[in-house]
């Protein structure tokens, strides 16, 4: 596996380059099915019911993961976040919220998925997004890092970081915290990120940058932890003595 500092670079290159290239045949035909096609949405059952619409949505919201929890997303999507009761404000990941906000169907109906804007914002989403899960699939930390660089200029508290599982795992992977904090009060774990970085500082270009190639550093170096730890255990197991037991 390639480090992250150098896979974070080459996932940085295609995406300046997709800003002037057209999108890779499958990304486009997935694009054009779409456009083609979300206008006959109406309601959160005809979004599921149409699987390529669902999942081209949902990549786009970075939620792929949960293509299979169908009817937590319906009801996401049916109840918006309005209330803070609704569901979306009670689950323990940020992104569910973003998606039955952008989607609006508690609010307006399908009215934006009538508006060219709203379409091409979700277009573009996808594309992107696509390029961090191939990123992903030869370094995980890179794909972190894009969605960090991506994500972190729309938060304004540390809480929306918190409520945001990869943006919390970037922090800690970079701030080098012990996992045992994960389960830490949210309050001492802002008071925390807040000390060691300024949320403002991270809206900065050059200090962002900065931040996520100490993020890189230390991925690779738990990564290469993890990895030796493996391979040690590998080894006294291969080393061990071999009983044979007669019951």
């Amino acid at each position: 596996m390639i480090s992250t500092v150098l896979a974070t670079e080459l996932l940085n290159r295609r995406l300046v380059q997709a800003e002037t290239q057209a999108p890779p045949p499958q990304v486009r035909r997935e694009t054009d099915y779409f456009r083609a096609n979300i206008g006959e949405v109406e309601t959160p059952e005809d979004l599921l019911a149409d699987f390529r619409l669902y999942r081209y949505v949902m990549t786009a919201y970075d939620l792929e993961g949960a293509l299979d929890a169908k009817a937590i997303i319906g009801r996401v999507l049916e109840e918006g976040s309005d209330d803070r009761s609704d569901l979306a404000n009670r689950l323990n990941d940020a992104k569910y919220r973003e998606l039955t906000d952008a989607l609006g169907f508690s609010v307006a109906g399908n009215l934006k998925l009538q508006l060219p804007d709203f379409l091409d914002k979700v277009a573009s989403r996808y594309q992107r997004v696509q390029l961090e899960i191939e990123a992903g699939e030869t370094n995980n930390g890179a794909r972190l890092s894009a969605y960090f660089d991506r994500k972190i200029g729309e938060v304004s508290s540390w809480f929306e970081v918190l409520a945001d599982p990869p943006l919390r795992d970037v922090m800690f992977t970079a701030l080098s915290l012990p996992q045992e904090l994960q389960g830490a009060d949210i309050d001492k774990l802002a008071e925390r990120f807040e000390k060691a970085i300024p949320l403002q500082d991270l809206k900065d270009e050059a200090r962002r940058e900065q931040f996520l190639y100490r993020f890189a550093i230390n991925n690779d170096i738990v990564q290469t932890q993890v990895a030796s730890g493996s391979a040690a255990v590998r080894l006294l197991a291969a080393s061990a003595p071999q009983t044979n037991l007669t019951l």
